[in-house]
This record gives C-alpha cells, structure tokens and sequence, in this order.
C-alpha cells in the first residue's frame, strides 16, 4: 500500500482510539507538525542518526527494543488485546513518531515481514546524496524486534532486507521466531 494512504488510515485510527485528530500531516512523504514546514519532524533527527550511527549501533538497537516493549506492553494492558496493541503500536508510530510510515504485510506464527516507506534512518543519507553499501536501519531493527518479541512472547531475529539508503524504494524486515 502506499505511504500516504496508509498515513491517512493510521491517523483515523488514533484519531478513534484517543477521541480527537493527531496535529500532524504528511507532505510529499514527509511528516509535517506545521503544514508548509520546512522541517520534517522526527523524534530523532536524521541528522543525529547520521552522526552516531558509525558508532552507536548497539546502543540505538537497544533503545529500538526497549522502547517497543515498553509500549507494546502499555496498549496491551490498555487494550486488553495484542492484536489491537501491535496494529495502534504501528499506526502511533507511522503517525506520531516521524520514523517512517510501517506496514506489517504478513504475520504468522513463524514471524512477520514489515516494510517502512520514508525511514528517518535511510532518509538521512538521502538528505546527503549519498547511498549505503548495507542496511542502516538498526534504530527501527531494535524497534521490531521488541515489538515481537512482546506480540508471540519469544525471542526473534530481525534482519533488513531491503533498505532505501541502498538505493531500494523502501525498507523491509524480516522477523522469524527462534
């Protein structure tokens, strides 16, 4: 599906969960808090991921995860549902995060595949001109791998399969259960 549409979804879904509309839109893929900004909101800037990432890919992986579980496990108990904590975890994160807009495209008992349009990861070497020789999304790798971890209760694997700081028009990750 196509990020913008899947943004519009994303928003109505928050906007029914918590009883009024997040202020924030998207502009030619890019999540905006004003409409007309310059400047794209992201939690983290990509500027930030850019100059750590040679460095901190352990500690942003980490941080990934435990902000997951920590999340999950808050809609969960809200919810009193998995499956409504892991689809509103996605969408919170599509819409208020600044981190790209995820789409889980399949799940079964033995994993899931997620594809992420505008990663602010990858966006930051876009922002650059430059491309990667390799996946440089360990940020969200972190972020899915605590999401799973807490949905089917096991430990998972996450690898990047597609990433557009390689030149792909989007991210993908591939979760399997251990």
């Amino acid at each position: 599906m196509e990020a913008e549409k899947l943004f519009g979804q994303y928003k109505d879904t928050l906007s029914k969960e918590l009883g009024e509309e997040p202020k924030v839109y998207l502009e030619n893929g890019k999540l905006k808090v004003f409409k007309g900004s310059r400047r794209d909101f992201v939690l983290f800037g990509s500027e930030f991921i850019y100059e750590i990432e040679k460095f901190a890919v352990p500690m942003m992986r980490y941080s990934g995860k435990q902000y997951a579980k920590e999340i999950f496990g808050f809609y969960e108990k809200k919810m009193n549902s998995k499956e409504k904590a892991i689809k509103f975890f996605i969408a919170t994160i599509s819409v208020l995060s600044g981190w790209g807009i995820a789409e889980e495209l399949s799940r079964d008992d033995n994993g899931a595949k997620v594809r992420v349009y505008n990663s602010f990861e990858s966006q930051a070497y876009a922002k650059r001109g430059e491309k990667s020789n390799k996946p440089v999304c360990v940020f969200l790798q972190g972020v899915f791998q605590g999401l799973y971890e807490s949905f089917f209760e096991k430990d998972v694997s996450v690898k990047e399969t597609l990433c557009a700081a390689t030149g792909a028009p989007y991210c993908e990750f591939e979760i399997k259960v251990k």
